[in-house]
């Protein structure tokens, strides 16, 4: 296997572990890379779950960044409710979950970059999804049963 699919499967293993739920690779959201250089920064933000008591079946329950590069100065991850803040090395892998979030402690900002550049591989968690029922069909609003219905008549 490639060292980009071992690394995919590894963040999986670590998101099982860290969650509890059986978060399988086939159907997920891929890997998104994320690029910063001076200036840039990501607003505070939810990925999935914020103010929520309950995460439905196919939604985002957890996030992973892995940080390939960090700057020089600036870039830290910070949790907006409590203040929490990450200052990664190169290297580093953080992940968190929300499932449920009703206090919105998952709410999340990338500081901006002061000096250098950053980049993350980051991962977007979901659970249920399958190959017969992906990410994009719960983005598209079709139920499992739908989709298992669709692919049963292929």
């Amino acid at each position: 296997a490639s060292m980009l699919t071992k690394l995919y499967t590894r963040f999986f293993d670590v998101a099982r572990m860290a969650t509890g739920l059986d978060l399988q690779p086939e159907g997920q959201e891929p890997v998104n890379w994320l690029y910063y250089k001076p200036g840039y920064e990501y607003r505070p933000h939810c990925d999935g779950g914020c103010r929520q008591a309950k995460v439905a079946l196919g939604e985002r329950v957890a996030s992973s960044l892995l940080y390939c590069n960090v700057a020089e100065q600036g870039g830290a991850t910070i949790f907006t409710k409590d203040q929490l803040k990450f200052t990664p090395k190169k290297g580093d892998f953080l992940i968190f979950t929300y499932n449920p979030d009703p206090e919105s402690y998952s709410e999340h900002a990338a500081c901006p970059v002061l000096r250098g550049n950053k980049s993350t591989a980051t991962q977007w968690y979901r659970n249920g999804v399958s190959n017969d029922w992906t990410w994009e069909n719960v983005n598209d609003g079709i139920s499992h049963r739908a989709a298992k219905k669709t692919r049963t008549e292929l």
